[in-house]
């Protein structure tokens, strides 16, 4: 891919303002990345013409990828590593930028033969050295042609997120005395399994979970837990099962958060 894959030619430009909100890198405050296959200056600024995080093999003949910061005006070194679906970084780009302005930006370009890897790229970016952002984008085959897989579509942000708050729970650990500890998350890892921090249920007799539809569930099955990496899980069946919980040891505690010191305890089927 290395060998076959050629740069384009950077166009530095100093930004003006811009309304979207940053996030903090160091001295440095990506604004925006944004990715696609056509793209064209406009005034000082460099607009993709047709924004997507999908890309073709052997059909899209580049991917074009613009990063935006705020930071210090002056010169800069920008650079950005192109890494393969594997991490493997197959190519460089490297520009220094002139800012006249406390915005400003680069975009870079990448050429794609019409063998490429298939999967999830990402391009690391670097300000003077300072690590200033990432974007990544897809190459999937197209479906129907030798070694294409089904097109699977990437998760818009809006759609992730309600995904995620399907698999989140709120915690709430019960002491002895039947009082409140506390309340932490957590998420199911696997249908009856509940991961969550040490810290939030630590000394609990007793767990209650409310699902993302407001169904409650109670357990005090600990399969594992590690205090020094602040991790537990537990079991916490949504409904009936075949299966036994796990047992624990005779001389395990019997509160959720074991008192042992041992870095990490497991329960034995």
């Amino acid at each position: 891919m290395a060998g076959r894959s050629t740069a384009l030619v950077l166009l530095l430009y100093p930004l003006l303002a811009l309304s979207a909100a940053g996030q903090s890198s160091g001295r440095f405050h990506l604004v925006r990345s944004a990715s696609g296959g056509r793209g064209a200056p406009d005034g000082s600024r460099f607009l993709i013409e047709d924004p997507r995080v999908i890309f073709h093999a052997g059909q899209d003949r580049q991917v074009l990828v613009v990063f935006e910061w705020q930071g210090p005006a002056g010169q800069h070194k920008c650079s950005g590593a192109w890494k393969d679906p594997s991490g493997r970084v197959v190519f460089t780009s490297e520009a220094t930028v002139n800012a006249r302005s406390s915005r400003f930006g680069v975009y870079w370009g990448l050429s794609l033969p019409d063998t490429v890897a298939t999967g999830t790229w990402v391009v690391e970016a670097l300000v003077d050295g300072e690590p200033a952002g990432a974007h990544a984008f897809q190459i999937v085959a197209v479906p129907g042609e030798p070694g294409g897989a089904p097109l699977r579509r990437a998760l818009a942000t809006a759609e992730l997120y309600q995904r995620g708050l399907a698999e989140t729970l709120t915690l709430e650990a019960v002491g002895a005395s039947g009082m409140s500890l506390g309340t932490s998350s957590g998420f199911f890892v696997a249908p009856d399994l509940v991961s969550t921090s040490f810290a939030g249920i630590n000394a609990a007799r007793l767990v209650r979970l409310i699902t993302s539809d407001q169904e409650r569930l109670e357990t005090s099955e600990v399969v594992a837990w590690n205090r020094r990496e602040d991790w537990a899980v537990f079991c916490a069946s949504r409904g009936p099962r075949d299966d036994p919980p796990p047992r624990r040891r005779p001389d395990s505690p019997s509160a959720i958060a074991a008192t042992s010191s041992r870095p990490n305890a497991r329960a034995p089927a």
